[in-house]
Parts: C-alpha cells; sequence; structure tokens
C-alpha cells in the first residue's frame, strides 16, 4: 500500500515506481496534505522538504510519524542543503510541501535534484501543489491526483481524488474516502 488508504490506492493502482513523481493538487483544505502524511506513514524513513513552515505536527503525531520523520525546513540554501541530505541519509519516501512557497527560480533547482536523485536512489516523490500553483511539473508527474473540495456527511469529512494522469494504470478514475471529524 503505498497511502494506506484503500481508496487512494486503489485510484493509482499499483505502487509508484521508485523515483516516480506523484503530484497531489487542488484547493486549499481538500485533503492533499493528510494523504501524503498518510503515505509517509507507510514508510521506514520519509523526509517531508516544509517549504513554508506549516509542517502538520498535529496530524503528524496522530499517525506517529513525529519521532520517525525527517522534517527538512531551511529555506536559504534549500538545493545544496537538500543534496547534502540525500547524500547522507536514504529516506524512502521525499515529501514536498507545498510547491508554491518558494520562488519560481529555487523550486525549478530543486525539482532538477528531486528528478535526479529520485531515480538513483528509487524513491518515489510526492509534490504537493495547489490549484492555483501555474508552475506545477504535471509533464514530469507520472501520476498526477487531483483533489476536490471536501464534503461534509454527518461526523465525517469525505475527501473526493481523481487521477488526470497516470502511467501505471488508467488514468481519469475518480474514488472518495472518508474519515472521522476529529
Amino acid at each position: 500500500m503505498f497511502f494506506g488508504v484503500p481508496e487512494a490506492d486503489d485510484l493509482i493502482g499499483s505502487d509508484p515506481k521508485g523515483g516516480q513523481i506523484v503530484e497531489i493538487s487542488g484547493p486549499s483544505q481538500c485533503g492533499k496534505t493528510y494523504l501524503a502524511l498518510k503515505a509517509c506513514a507507510q514508510k521506514e524513513l520519509p523526509l517531508w522538504i516544509d517549504l513554508d513552515g506549516t509542517f502538520p505536527y498535529v496530524y503528524a503525531k496522530k499517525l506517529d510519524l513525529v519521532d520517525k520523520i525527517i522534517i527538512f525546513n531551511q529555506f536559504d540554501q534549500i538545493v545544496t542543503a537538500v543534496s547534502q541530505l540525500l547524500d547522507s541519509t536514504h529516506p524512502d519516501i521525499i515529501i514536498v510541501d507545498p510547491t508554491h512557497a518558494i520562488d519560481i527560480r529555487k523550486r525549478m533547482e530543486l525539482y532538477r535534484l528531486l528528478f535526479f536523485h529520485a531515480p538513483r536512489l528509487n524513491i518515489p516523490v510526492i509534490l504537493v501543489s495547489s490549484g492555483t500553483d501555474q508552475n506545477r511539473v504535471s509533464s514530469m508527474a507520472a501520476i498526477r491526483i487531483e483533489m476536490a473540495p471536501v464534503r461534509y456527511k454527518g461526523n465525517k469529512v469525505i475527501y473526493l481524488m481523481r487521477t488526470i494522469k497516470n502511467i501505471n494504470a488508467p488514468a481519469w478514475k475518480e474514488a472518495s474516502f472518508a474519515k472521522d471529524i476529529e
């Protein structure tokens, strides 16, 4: 299981192969970061590149991730620092959240670095992007998942998603999953 959410795992068909890029996009508060955290919970040594200083510690604690996740949030020399981190640590998944939080030049340098290291290290990368992010890397992503605004039903929140692109399985599939409101 890649995400640890059966509906999302069925949606993408099979686990992304090492080095493949998964883009999760959608409006604010639609479950993108939650889905990325669930993917981290399935791994032994996840690396979370927190580009805006808003890592969701509350959710990470509920998923027992706080002690095992590597959170990187040095913004100044991000490309150099991430390169050094990848050379010294071998994470089994990389999350970049949110992708629009740094300027386009640094963002493209970071993407080039990740696209180089991910296949070499045989690890998947998840890019979390907002629906308004005009500089998405959609053409480079092997799998693109688009999240819709959440819906509420009783004491549950319903997450809606669909695949826009999937080189491992048919695209344009839709799915939803629910979780209790906390």
